[in-house]
């Protein structure tokens, strides 16, 4: 009965993958559909809890999202959340305690596309409790490991971990390690990139700061312009990263993603300077007009 769940859950790894991915973010993108099986258990272990037409089971479909960086996890929140119909309400999002290392929950639930639920009436669901969401998990990449271990090994098991205070005490604390890594990674990009800074390596600095994939180039001219002086260096290296990644996932902007394209974003929607401007080839000229017609519009 798996088969269609399967099948909405790859299609829309796949969607959310392709968004992702289109703005220049380094992740993994995984998904996965409840088997009968599982189902079944999640039935019996409470029973009248689910019905048709009732309470429904919310995540059938399941998609985690590993950033490779602790920033990015907001990007990609802020990017769902405009792609798909959110659900507040059905969503977990945890408060960040700043006392003290916790596990902080991001999962959010949204409203599978038309398609997907004729899939799951083709598939036999019409008569399931199950609800036609589906449900991202957001997590950093260094995270992804340690909660996949903890879901298999201590979630599942709780019992085996009672009297074991100490050991429960020790797996949260390779957590705390490695979310101190992940940070300690942040910095060092930021070091990085004031280093090409000081030193007028504008594409290095530029890839550096937005920690994009694309390959580290930026066209001769544009490097040129920013040689001379003019203050627009000191502006990109200060640029606001979650606001031109938010701005290029809020328009349908036609380009590939690459450093100097990437640039020529924040001059359009930040700095605004007509000489970088007359830099762009026609094409991204084009591309970036659109964001102008949709703003108009």
């Amino acid at each position: 009965m798996n088969g269609a769940l399967d099948v909405v859950a790859e299609r829309i790894r796949r969607q959310v993958e392709g968004d992702v991915l289109s703005i220049g973010l380094l992740a993994r993108v995984f998904a996965r559909g409840k088997s009968k099986s599982s189902l079944r258990r999640k039935l019996d272990r409470e029973p009248g809890k689910y019905s048709v037409g009732g309470k429904l089971i919310q995540d059938g479909v399941g998609v985690r999202v590993a950033l490779y960086f602790p920033d990015d996890v907001s990007i990609v929140e802020d990017l769902l959340k405009r792609k798909y119909e959110y659900l507040p309400d059905s969503s977990s999002i945890d408060n960040i305690d700043e006392s003290t290392f916790n596990v902080v929950r991001r999962n959010l639930v949204f409203r599978m596309k038309q398609e997907d639920c004729m899939e799951l009436d083709r598939g036999g669901f019409a008569d399931v409790p199950l609800d036609t969401t589906f449900e991202v998990q957001l997590r950093s990449m260094l995270s992804e490991g340690w909660h996949e271990v903890e879901h298999d090994l201590r979630y599942k098991c709780k019992t085996h971990w009672h009297g074991h205070s100490d050991l429960n005490r020790a797996l949260n604390g390779v957590f705390a390690t490695l979310e101190t890594s992940e940070w300690s990674m942040l910095k060092i990009f930021d070091d990085l990139a004031l280093r090409h800074y000081r030193s007028g390596q504008w594409a290095a600095m530029a890839h550096a700061r937005f920690r994009i994939r694309a390959d580290a180039e930026m066209l001769t001219p544009m490097a040129q312009y920013f040689d001379g002086g003019n203050g627009a260096s000191k502006a990109l290296f200060r640029a606001d990263r979650r606001l031109l990644f938010n701005k290029l996932s809020s328009y349908r902007i036609a380009m590939p993603v690459t450093i100097s394209n990437f640039v020529f974003l924040w001059n359009h929607v930040v700095y605004k300077c007509p000489e970088l401007a007359s830099l762009a080839p026609s094409p991204i000229q084009d591309a970036l007009s659109e964001i102008d017609d949709e703003v108009a519009a």
